[in-house]
């Protein structure tokens, strides 16, 4: 972790998401934290739980039918399996975000790919990161079953078929969040360079604790 001064003076906490890799991280209700693209055409993905009891959180169907659609955009909440709003999306330069698109786990890797086993997948990066902060495998483990894609690029047709392209982003577009209730956040640096997904190169992510 490191910090930088902001133009007000104060230091927000940074954390360095490696490629391929996750971190998590514990937020305040009321605190924002941003997730930065830091070369460009990454995907970032997110799941959180709720920091007084970890078998709550982010629960993808009901925020889906909160919202009315798949995609998660400027100004949503994401909802947990409680029906709280555990963070919201505030600022949002690139607008393609996506709550249906599941994320990888190893056996995308192992069956998609014909991988060896082994293959750094965002499923056990989240697990991995959770745990290190108290949450306990179980629970990180149903939370990582509803990670949100951020800045992931896919598109439906009119045939309804996806579509997965290259991510929008530029080095330093950040999506910037607002924590609803105490959390403990996980973000994943996709490891997938099989597809179109981080433009075939996975790049590292950054967070801002602001």
């Amino acid at each position: 972790m490191s910090s930088t001064p902001t133009s007000g003076g104060e230091v927000p906490e940074q954390i360095d998401v490696p490629a391929g890799y996750g971190r998590a991280f514990r937020v305040r209700a009321g605190q924002q934290f941003e997730i930065i693209d830091v070369e460009g055409e990454q995907v970032a993905d997110l799941c959180a739980v709720a920091a007084e009891s970890h078998d709550e959180h982010i629960f993808l169907p009901v925020t889906r039918l909160a919202l009315g659609r798949a995609e998660f955009r400027h100004g949503d909440v994401l909802l947990t399996d409680r029906r709280r709003g555990i963070v919201r999306l505030d600022d949002d330069p690139v607008g393609t975000h996506d709550t249906l698109f599941g994320i990888c786990d190893r056996y995308r890797y192992e069956v998609d790919f014909a991988l060896p086993p082994g293959h750094r997948n965002c499923r056990d990066n989240f697990v991995e990161a959770l745990s290190a902060e108290g949450v306990s495998p179980a629970h990180a483990d149903l939370a990582a079953d509803n990670g949100v894609n951020i800045f992931i690029n896919q598109r439906r047709d009119e045939q309804g078929e996806f579509h997965l392209e290259a991510p929008l982003t530029r080095p330093g577009d950040a999506a910037r969040f607002t924590a609803l209730i105490d959390a403990v956040v996980a973000v994943s640096a996709c490891p997938e360079s099989q597809s179109a997904c981080n433009g075939g190169r996975p790049t590292p992510m950054r967070i801002r604790l602001l």
